[in-house]
């Protein structure tokens, strides 16, 4: 060895890896009921109780009032219902889910009990399972310890990981799906063994039953064989083939339901005519959540000082840079193997989602469509990162490539530490979530309080079961399904009424004979004189 050279580093110690690996469970499953249980999960804890919204809506507003117990009851699987009714549930309202996560969360409930907790736990597991599956990942890709290893590190304290394992939706589950089938396929094209493309003809078929967009990690997979084979036609290709046809096919009988079941609400949410510089602005902060995530999102950017997001912005800048340099040098000084995944990858689910743009004037850049691209980086990451310690280099270079390890590394675990304590974070839309804590505060504040929504107004529901969560027993519910229904004055102390329509609050201020006023973007609150009446005279 040449003086002043360092030994290379040839893999990480395992004492170091299993600490991250039981930091990243800790960071997984630390306030885990905690979170606040918004209304997507509620969406998944209804498709899993076998009930629908319509009719859970009509059934709770076929009574005068109920409480807690009676709302959780079609949140947790039940025993009058099946797996069927599961599926059905998803049918007739959400056609667009694919079944497998909501059966496999229902099955994984009904053997450990039902909480909140419980629902999320199955994404707090399917995580931990990706962290080996994106070490096999890397080894497939680059033949060399270290970056599996490296990249097992960046993925346990990735806030990004953190978020989607603690968020009872199936999004763990498919990054699950994704890196697997990835890894399969690696294999059977640097090995030449076919073998390899059974199991992934079956890891397809689940993912495509876990999320829709996981056929544009097939579509990435089918760019990747082409060039491998180098356009060629081969055995190995035809075989790919016929997994990937084999999987399309399990997936007919979904592809039926879409076709009669369309979406409903399609994707109305989404923003329109965004302007392309508001876009890649967008996008950048999304790709950068993957290393490092301060809860901000477009809805918050004007609520921050200017130093903390010239801070952020160019803390997140550096690393994308730094995703950047490992880009080049994976296409510069590696094999074309990992260079050609890594570019058909990202290809396949970025050029789709800018098309919509273009063409519809819908921006879907989204954290949760795009977590094919954040797979991606990761892995660039976990190649620049090991390369750089493992190659002989200066000291300085060499304590230098350390200190980015570290800094990339400290992003998330700051990151992480930052969300731990936080009941609301960007993925549970803040803007009607946000509010609700507060509302639950106020409610459990109250003498007698009861909640009032009117069932025909979409997110009444989800919001009232949302709340379920955060007030205290005593509370009552209400759920109209016609604005002039009477609403038993007297009883009441404190009326809450959520997701008001104009003739809802007329109805109330006319019933009770006092204005109704906003606490929230979405609740309003009015008293009952008669029962304040009440109240004073007896005292």
């Amino acid at each position: 060895m040449h003086q002043g050279q360092a030994s290379p580093i040839r893999s990480l110690p395992r004492l170091l890896i299993v600490g991250f690996l039981i930091f990243g469970t800790f960071l997984r499953v630390f306030h885990l009921d905690h979170k606040i249980f918004w209304m997507d999960e509620v969406a998944t804890a209804v498709r899993i109780s076998g009930y629908t919204f319509a009719e859970t809506a009509e059934q709770l507003s076929s009574r005068p009032f109920f409480g807690l117990d009676d709302l959780h009851r079609y949140q947790f699987p039940q025993r009058i219902h099946t797996p069927g009714d599961t599926v059905h549930s998803l049918m007739a309202e959400d056609a667009q889910h694919p079944p497998l996560y909501f059966l496999l969360v229902r099955r994984w409930v009904e053997l450990i009990g039902p909480s909140v907790g419980a629902i999320r736990s199955f994404s707090v597991l399917t995580s931990l399972l990706t962290l080996p599956a994106l070490y096999w990942l890397c080894r497939e890709l680059f033949e060399k310890t270290i970056v599996g290893e490296m990249a097992v590190v960046l993925a346990a304290v990735s806030p990004l990981h953190v978020v989607y394992a603690q968020e009872a939706r199936p999004y763990s589950l498919w990054i699950l799906a994704m890196t697997v089938a990835s890894a399969l396929l690696t294999k059977a094209l640097r090995t030449g063994q076919m073998r390899w493309l059974y199991p992934y003809a079956l890891v397809c078929s689940l993912g495509l039953y876990t999320h829709l967009l996981f056929s544009l990690a097939m579509l990435g997979h089918g760019l990747y064989v082409i060039l491998w084979e180098k356009c060629h036609v081969t055995r190995l290709g035809l075989a790919y083939l016929g997994a990937s046809l084999t999987a399309m096919v399990s997936f007919g009988p979904w592809l039926y339901v879409l076709w009669h079941h369309p979406p409903g609400q399609g994707l109305d949410w989404l923003e329109q005519n965004a302007s392309f510089a508001r876009l890649l602005t967008r996008w950048a902060g999304l790709l950068s959540r993957t290393f490092l995530d301060l809860g901000i999102s477009p809805a918050s950017l004007d609520q921050l000082g200017l130093a903390f997001t010239v801070l952020t912005a160019t803390v997140s800048l550096a690393l994308l840079g730094l995703v950047a340099y490992g880009l080049y040098h994976l296409q510069r000084f590696v094999r074309k193997g990992p260079w050609i995944f890594v570019l058909c990858t990202g290809s396949a689910t970025t050029l789709p989602l800018m098309l919509t743009y273009f063409f519809l004037g819908q921006q879907m850049f989204v954290t949760r469509y795009i977590l094919p691209i954040t797979l991606i980086l990761q892995v660039v990451m976990a190649f620049l990162l090991a390369k750089q310690l493992s190659v002989n280099k200066l000291p300085f270079k060499r304590r230098l490539w350390k200190l980015i390890a570290v800094f990339v590394i400290a992003c998330g675990v700051f990151s992480c530490a930052v969300r731990a304590p936080a009941m609301v974070w960007w993925n549970q839309s803040p803007t009607i979530n946000g509010e609700l804590p507060f509302v639950a505060q106020q409610i459990n504040r109250s003498e007698r309080p009861l909640v009032v929504g009117n069932a025909t107004q979409t997110l009444t529901l989800p919001i009232l079961q949302t709340l379920g969560h955060l007030v205290a027993d005593k509370t009552q519910f209400q759920l109209l399904t016609e604005a002039d229904q009477p609403f038993s004055q007297g009883r009441f102390r404190q009326i809450f009424i959520v997701d008001p329509s104009g003739d809802l609050v007329a109805a109330l201020e006319t019933a009770y004979g006092e204005p109704a006023r906003p606490i929230a973007r979405w609740v309003w609150q009015v008293s009952d004189p008669i029962s304040a009446g009440a109240a004073s005279g007896g005292s």
